[in-house]
């Protein structure tokens, strides 16, 4: 935490000097590649692969970030506008994606394809998570809806409205 504290301290201002680069980098692994990231147009970022890789959205691409090497593995490209968030399945192959134009993309982990593309919400979507046993979605979004879906076959199984809530869920 204390480490943290001064990155973020050091960041604040623009600038982090060499000698709390070599401070922070004993407790803070990958520090660098955070900062770097900080300055990008990134709305979600998870930590995949036992920890050895990160995966991020960034602007309309998801990308898979080797943090032992410092370098890109791969990318996903095609949303056509910005992607606010993203789910990985418990089994690690499928990356679920969503927009700010209210789209969910399917795609394999390992090779980056896309594997489906659905027409979801209408407005931005806030969140997704995925099931378990993989076979269920859920998407929640900015026109106040939640959606439930079959991963199978892309079709939504059931609705429920934002009742109570006078903002985006």
């Amino acid at each position: 935490k204390e480490a943290s504290r001064f990155f973020k301290a050091a960041s604040s201002v623009g600038v982090i000097p060499q000698q709390l680069k070599q401070a922070v980098s004993l407790f803070l692994p990958g520090y660098e590649i955070l900062y770097r990231l900080k300055q990008k147009n990134i709305n979600h970022v998870q930590f995949v692969d036992n920890g050895e890789n990160l995966l991020f959205c960034q602007t309309n691409r998801l990308v898979v970030w080797s943090l032992k090497d410092n370098k890109m593995l791969r990318q996903m490209e095609g949303h056509v506008g910005t992607i606010t968030t993203f789910v990985l399945s418990a089994d690690r192959h499928r990356v679920i994606s969503g927009s700010q134009q209210g789209e969910i993309r399917c795609w394999d982990y390992e090779t980056g394809e896309i594997l489906s593309v659905w027409s979801a919400h209408k407005g931005k979507i806030n969140g997704l998570d995925i099931s378990p046993c993989g076979q269920y979605l859920v998407s929640a979004s900015e026109e106040k809806t939640i959606y439930l879906w079959d991963t199978q076959n892309g079709n939504r199984i059931n609705d429920f409205y934002g009742q109570g809530h006078d903002r985006d869920i």
